[in-house]
């Protein structure tokens, strides 16, 4: 009878070490489990970081380039009406001249 109670007792205490063993595996995972999920929270901001950046330099370069031609297009504008002004300049100035003259008759 003491036999056996003394295998009841062991199996007793070898549950408790299985059962703390498991305890402790399961917090060591809990553990691991959350650093790793940090990990990939950690690379999928970076990979968000760089994406947006890239992202934003392309809107960024395409304005640029926009702005360029917008400029181009007024200081070609710009020019046009300066030939035009140099052009008609002469006329002009005979025309207010001559008008001026004319008024003081």
């Amino acid at each position: 009878m003491e036999n056996i109670i003394n295998r009841i007792i062991k199996i007793d205490k070898d549950a408790l070490k299985i059962k703390k063993k498991t305890e402790e595996i399961k917090k060591e995972n809990e553990k691991k489990l959350k650093e790793e999920m940090t990990n990939i929270e950690v690379d999928i901001i970076e990979n968000a970081k760089k994406e947006s950046e890239y992202i934003y330099k392309s809107i960024a370069d395409e304005g640029e380039v926009e702005v360029k031609k917008i400029v181009d297009k007024g200081d070609s504008i710009c020019e046009e009406i300066e030939k035009i002004y140099e052009n008609e300049k002469g006329k002009l100035e005979e025309e207010l001249f001559t008008q001026i003259f004319a008024i003081r008759k």
